[in-house]
C-alpha cells in the first residue's frame, strides 16, 4: 500500500498540489497543479469567474484550495448537488491531463505497479482515507479514498499507453 499526501516525499507527485504544469484543454487554460486546475474548474461551474481569475493568478495550490472554498459559498442548494455528482469525473480528466503531459511522472505512476494507492488525508472523507497514516498502514481508514481509486484507474490506462523499453531498446 502506498500512502500518499503532498508531505511524503516519496510518493509527493501524487499529490494535487505537487507542481506539474499541464494545459487543460476544456477550459483552454495552462496549470501549474492539478489543485489549481480543479478549483478553478469548480469555480467556473459556480460561474464566480472572480474566484477563477484569482486562482488563475496564484502559483499556490494551497491558496487555490482555498479560494476554491469560496466558490460555493451561497451557491443554490441544487447547484451544490449538481457539482457533487460531476466532481469526481472532472477530477479524473484533470488527472489525465496531468499525468499525459508529464511523462516522467506517469512513468513514476506506472512504477507503482499493483499497489494500493491511499490519499493520507485524514480530514477528507471523500478524496482521501478520512484517517492518519499510521491508521492507513493498519488498513483503517473510513474514508472513500476516491483520489486513490482515480490514480490507481489512471495507472492502468496509462499503462495501455506507454510502450516498455527494454534496456536495448533504441527509443530509449
Amino acid at each position: 500500500m502506498n500512502p500518499f499526501l503532498s508531505n511524503i516525499p516519496e510518493h509527493k507527485y501524487l499529490s494535487n498540489f505537487y507542481p506539474a504544469p499541464f494545459f487543460y484543454p476544456p477550459s483552454s487554460c495552462h496549470f501549474l497543479s492539478s489543485e489549481q486546475c480543479y478549483q478553478s474548474t469548480k469555480a467556473t461551474f459556480f460561474q464566480r469567474y472572480d474566484i477563477d481569475t484569482e486562482i488563475l493568478k496564484t502559483t499556490s495550490p494551497v491558496v487555490a484550495k482555498r479560494l476554491g472554498a469560496r466558490a460555493q459559498n451561497k451557491a443554490d442548494p441544487a447547484a451544490v448537488k449538481e457539482w457533487h455528482s460531476m466532481k469526481q469525473s472532472k477530477m479524473e480528466g484533470i488527472l489525465f491531463h496531468k499525468f499525459d503531459q508529464n511523462p516522467a511522472l506517469a512513468e513514476c505512476l506506472i512504477s507503482t505497479g499493483e499497489k494500493f494507492l491511499v490519499e493520507a488525508s485524514h480530514s477528507d472523507r471523500f478524496w482521501g482515507a478520512g484517517a492518519t497514516i499510521d491508521d492507513i498502514r493498519q488498513w483503517n481508514f473510513i474514508g472513500r479514498n476516491t483520489m486513490g481509486q482515480l490514480l490507481m484507474e489512471l495507472r492502468e490506462k496509462l499503462k495501455g499507453f506507454r510502450i516498455p523499453h527494454s534496456p536495448a531498446s533504441p527509443l530509449k
